[in-house]
């Protein structure tokens, strides 16, 4: 999962860095062939999907959309004698601003991202074998 990723690691004192290419095992994690660490001094794994985040804020924004839209659209009965006969009906409506939330809200999902937290769990030291 995290190799090709960008990843925020935190460390069990809470300092905080961005890598990629992350690679975990049981004893060692590394990012480098320079940087090494032990697993054990590691809290936590984030990984931020931008892409996902996007999709995620399009589907939000389409669905908040459509259903204002539906509620503020009208009841359409088309009257042939009118000069002027201007009406959106509520699936017009909604169409329209489902699209237009779809399209406002990608690039904040995109800002946000998805995210993934992985906590690394740690066996305490009970001093007896």
């Amino acid at each position: 999962r995290a190799v090709w990723s960008h990843a925020l690691v935190t460390f069990v004192d809470d300092r905080k860095i961005q890598v990629e290419n992350l690679r975990m095992t049981s004893d060692s994690t590394y990012w480098t062939a320079t940087n090494r660490i032990a697993t054990a001094q590691i809290k936590e794994v984030r990984f931020i999907n931008r892409g996902k985040g996007a999709m995620v804020g399009m589907g939000f924004g389409f669905l908040v959309g459509g259903i204002v839209g539906f509620a503020a659209g009208e009841d359409c009965s088309r009257d042939p004698n009118a000069f002027l006969d201007i009406c959106f009906s509520r699936e017009e409506v909604a169409e329209a601003l489902g699209l237009t939330g779809a399209l406002v809200s990608a690039p904040i999902g995109a800002l946000i991202g998805h995210r993934d937290i992985y906590l690394i769990e740690h066996e305490a030291a009970t001093g007896t074998n």
